[in-house]
């Protein structure tokens, strides 16, 4: 049996690689990031769609999946959360839950470690009212058994776009009520401002950018003394530029 195969069991599903294991991942396919790994969780997937982009990612030698918990608006399949397609009534949505712990216990049978990102960007409606009340989302979260099968958590993509500093630092702080592992964050391309919210620098570069700009970024993120890696350098898979980035460095990387 292949080992990209869903029903692997050479890993049980409780066993979590450590977050500094969880280095090298493929997170969109396409011309234009058509294809979203991150969204495998939502439940607006299809069960053969989400086989195919496990398969995927794992035939391509990933060792971990990207996933939002929440995602309003952002790429394929998007539009669910912890409690069904909106947040606003704050009600836990079994039927969603059930499906995003069986899709993380997959990823976790094929020996793939789960990072889980809380909020996505062009999310609007959905980020403020989680961020309203952080502490009660993170206990929620807590509550659905996710955390779990979960090596690393993320704040946010693209943070800079849905809040501040006060914003990021109650967030991370009602993370931490709940969640001992390691958190990371990410911010737009070329920024790393909210560093200091996190143990993990996940940073991203603009597809234009050439190589010895994204390689001049990359030193930024590796100055902070903190382990990071350039998440996306391209808006499909680019091994050869993640190569580059784990030379320089950054073993984390998202277009492998």
């Amino acid at each position: 049996m292949k080992p990209s195969n869903i029903f692997c069991r050479w890993f049980p599903s409780w066993f979590r690689p450590s977050w500094d294991e969880c280095t090298i991942a493929s997170l969109w396919d396409g011309g234009n990031a058509e294809k979203r790994m991150m969204n495998t969780l939502s439940p607006r997937m299809s069960d053969g769609k989400f086989r195919d982009y496990l398969n995927w990612q794992r035939d391509r030698g990933c060792n971990t999946a990207h996933v939002f918990v929440s995602n309003q608006a952002d790429g394929e399949n998007a539009g669910y959360s912890i409690y069904g397609g909106s947040a606003s009534n704050w009600r836990i949505d079994k039927a969603a839950v059930k499906t995003m712990l069986a899709r993380a216990r997959a990823y976790r049978r094929a020996g793939m470690g789960v990072v889980l990102w809380l909020l996505a960007d062009d999310s609007g409606a959905m980020n403020r009212v989680l961020l309203a009340d952080p502490g009660r989302y993170m206990r929620d979260l807590a509550a659905t058994g996710l955390l779990r099968y979960a090596s690393m958590i993320c704040l946010g993509l693209e943070m800079g776009e849905y809040m501040g500093a006060s914003q990021a630092q109650s967030l991370r702080d009602a993370v931490r009520k709940v969640w001992r592992g390691k958190v990371a964050t990410h911010d737009v391309s070329g920024s790393i401002k909210f560093v200091g919210f996190g143990d993990v620098v996940f940073a991203q570069v603009k597809p234009t950018a050439s190589d010895s700009e994204m390689l001049r970024f990359a030193a930024m993120v590796k100055a902070t003394g903190k382990p990071g890696g350039i998440i996306e350098c391209d808006r499909h898979p680019n091994r050869e530029r993640c190569e580059k980035l784990i030379a320089a460095g950054l073993p984390f990387v998202g277009n492998w």
